[in-house]
């Protein structure tokens, strides 16, 4: 956790002297919402309000620095242990660089460190191909927590000793519930912006090597060790845009961790041929093939534009897929969005995946949007377990405004 908020600190201060020499663009959203959630048999009326800052900045025409913090509070009800109150976190979501590099033949190179975002593979919902944070966002890999917490709930004074000292070594558990949980399955249903965002510190480099192929060298050390080991995590892939009628671009590499006693490859696809789409495939070698990790991950999606008299109309289907092979496992994914104006949508999802501790989950989600301008919005939405509502149902309402 030291070496977390020193790296933090420093990332940040980099990354503020940077910004003090460029020219800075500044900007955010602020989020207001109230609803009704029914998390692991816990009902409650609860209210939140998040607030996101950035700072992007031209330090030169080709170095550009980014920041991003998050400050994210959450009113907890009261139970039978402790009081009601709220609870809060501040993240830092993104402090990296980035600079393009001059490459032979007129190429540019790609340079970028810091705490960022890394998308590898193919599919927004399932990826075979993300070996860097998971295939499965209802099934994400372990991470260590990097934000800083804070809460005005306490534990009830008349409780036994035995029960007080228990409730606080569970104390992240007990009062992150809530925050937790809805997380894992309310992403925004009006859009898909939210699914793909992760970010983890990494030194990335690449390099184009033709017109069509593109290799990339990624480090992630051991600062989160839950996700990258106390060895940190290394890898490449190549990337060939080929632009034929049916294959558009395809990719392919592997991330190597424990000292290279795992390693994990995948090969990717993505074209068009009526419905763009992407099939991503990956496997893991741990001394010998894993059996239970070999993944295949497949995604379908339409836009069909519906021209009226005095505006046009936007529709979105998109459906896909999670497989593993050898154990008989599956997830399957869809979603459609529906435009009448262009201040207006209206969006439906549905999640059919197994969790971590085996059970299958029906996830049914409901959303709507109206934008009053391009800077301030109403939403409203609502997501439920459909095996089991009281274990996952979650209705909210809110209002969000950028600036």
């Amino acid at each position: 956790m030291v070496i977390k908020k020193i790296v933090s600190i420093v990332a940040v201060f980099v990354v503020a002297i940077s910004v003090s020499f460029a020219q800075v663009r500044p900007g955010g959203k602020i989020s207001f919402s109230s609803g009704y959630a029914s998390l692991e048999e816990n009902k409650f009326w609860y209210s939140s309000a998040e607030t996101l800052a950035k700072l992007d900045a031209n330090v030169s025409s080709s170095v550009k620095a980014y920041l991003e913090s998050t400050c994210s509070i959450l009113s907890v009800p009261e139970t039978d242990y402790t009081t009601a109150g709220f609870a809060g976190t501040v993240t830092l979501s993104k402090a990296y660089v980035k600079a393009r590099l001059p490459w032979f033949n007129g190429f540019s190179a790609r340079m970028n460190a810091g705490k960022q975002p890394v998308s590898w593979g193919y599919g927004l919902f399932y990826n075979a191909g993300d070996l860097i944070f998971g295939s499965d966002p209802v099934n994400q890999k372990q991470r260590a927590d990097t934000s800083f917490s804070f809460t005005s709930v306490k534990i009830k004074s008349n409780l036994s000793d035995e029960i007080k000292k228990l409730l606080l070594e569970n104390s992240n558990s007990s009062l992150n519930f809530s925050n937790q949980n809805m997380s894992s399955f309310s992403f925004s249903s009006s859009s898909l912006s939210d699914l793909r965002i992760t970010s983890d510190w990494a030194f990335c480099f690449a390099a184009p090597i033709s017109k069509i192929i593109t290799i990339e060298a990624i480090v992630l050390p051991p600062i989160d060790s839950a996700l990258n080991g106390s060895f940190g995590r290394f890898g490449s892939r190549a990337q060939f845009k080929i632009d034929s009628v049916v294959i558009e671009n395809m990719e392919g590499g592997f991330i190597s961790s424990d000292k290279m006693n795992t390693n994990e490859l995948y090969l990717a696809l993505d074209g068009t041929i009526f419905f763009d789409y992407n099939i991503c495939s990956s496997v893991k070698f741990e001394d010998e093939f894993v059996k239970d990790e070999w993944q295949i991950s497949t995604s379908l999606c339409k836009n069909f534009t519906i021209r009226g008299d005095t505006q046009e109309q936007t529709l979105m289907i998109r459906a896909e897929s999670l497989i593993k092979p050898l154990e008989n496992d599956f997830g399957i994914f869809g979603f459609l969005s529906y435009s009448p104006t262009e201040t207006t949508s209206f969006a439906f999802s549905y999640i059919n995946s197994k969790t971590s501790e085996d059970e299958r989950v029906h996830y049914l989600g409901i959303s709507s949007e109206w934008k009053m301008n391009t800077n301030f919005s109403f939403n409203f939405q609502g997501m439920a377990n459909l095996v089991n509502p009281q274990k996952a149902t979650l209705i909210t309402a809110g209002v969000s405004c950028k600036f």
